[in-house]
């Protein structure tokens, strides 16, 4: 069984704010197990390398040049 959403949510804001975080947040979500390693390892990622602000920039785009966002197939945009 999965974690709520609103749950996910607030972890991976946690995640990629962490480095904002007071040393006592960090230590409170290190009992939790999202340890500073963790988060290395979320970052490290290849889907996480960009800020979901630029996924949603370049849905924009595709969507007023095509009219649609619903690709057949896989699509790399660079």
């Amino acid at each position: 069984m999965g974690l709520p959403c609103w749950l996910q949510r607030w972890l991976r804001h946690q995640i990629t704010h962490y480095e904002q975080l007071h040393d006592g947040q960090q230590t409170l979500l290190a009992e939790l197990g999202l340890t500073t390693s963790e988060v290395e390892r979320f970052h490290a990622w290849p889907g996480r390398r960009r800020p979901t602000a630029d996924g949603l920039a370049v849905a924009r785009a595709y969507a007023a040049r095509h009219g649609h966002l619903a690709v057949s197939q896989p699509l790399v945009v660079e």
